[in-house]
């Protein structure tokens, strides 16, 4: 497919969604002071250094607006976190090991699990208690669940119009974590948890029809949307059709 069907699609989702273009500039102070922090660690993962200007990126997106020492604690979050995903399915045996350990409040043995969740109560010590529970609850889910999304059936990956792909996005709670940051909250809590699904719907869904123009750049075929193709037989220009669609249509 041209790429210029993606650009047109990206263009539209902008136009339709009122979305604001913030002028974003790479934070070289967080991206030192988090790699000075990865080499201060007894047991750093090997490889975790390759996810620090990622995470940097994600930190000033998100929690732009928050102090420094929060956004550094959320970019080594963000770099463990990475790993996890990443690393998973290559370590099925301590993962789940890990998992349960975590689950049962012992200490956990596999060290990118390990230091996810050390970074975490970091996090959550720099933050407002609101912000942190969220935190704790998003992390907690992307843990867990996360071994689900890994290890389950190629073919129960394979959703129909989307709705496999909710429930993993939904089930792992991950979502949280940016909704902070793209709906920062000045309303009361109990309200603020009545609209955190349906943010995290619209973060999912731009995040997921953003990575599947990123990915089509370098050529990767393995996303999201073309899980949902196959699932609905639907060709992958509808399902980006269908997607921004949904985005706009996402209402809170």
């Amino acid at each position: 497919m041209h790429l210029s069907f993606y650009r047109h699609n990206v263009e539209q989702f902008v136009r339709e969604t009122g979305f604001v273009r913030k002028r974003f500039i790479f934070d070289e102070k967080l991206h030192s002071t988090l790699k000075s922090r990865l080499m201060e660690l007894d047991d750093c993962p090997e490889g975790a250094y390759k996810y620090t200007e990622l995470s940097t990126v994600i930190a000033g997106c998100f929690w732009g607006g928050t102090t420094f020492e929060a956004r550094v604690a959320f970019a080594l979050v963000n770099v463990f976190g990475i790993m996890l995903d990443d690393q998973g399915p290559s370590h099925q045996e301590e993962y789940l090991q890990s998992v349960e350990e975590h689950a049962s409040g012992m200490h956990i043995s596999w060290v990118v699990l390990c230091q996810l969740m050390e970074h975490t109560d970091k996090l959550m010590s720099v933050i407002p208690w609101f912000q942190a529970y969220l935190v704790k609850r998003a992390v907690d889910g992307f843990a867990s669940f996360t071994y689900l999304e890994a290890f389950s059936p190629e073919s129960f990956k394979h959703g129909d119009n989307a709705s496999t792909d909710s429930f993993y996005r939904q089930g792992t709670s991950a979502y949280e974590l940016y909704v902070i940051g793209v709906f920062p909250f000045d309303v009361h809590s109990k309200e603020y948890l009545f609209l955190l699904p349906h943010m995290g719907k619209l973060v999912n869904e731009v995040n997921d029809f953003l990575s599947c123009y990123k990915e089509s750049i370098v050529g990767r075929e393995e996303n999201a949307f073309n899980r949902r193709g196959a699932g609905s037989g639907k060709s992958l220009e509808e399902v980006l059709v269908d997607s921004r669609r949904r985005c706009v249509e996402t209402g809170f």
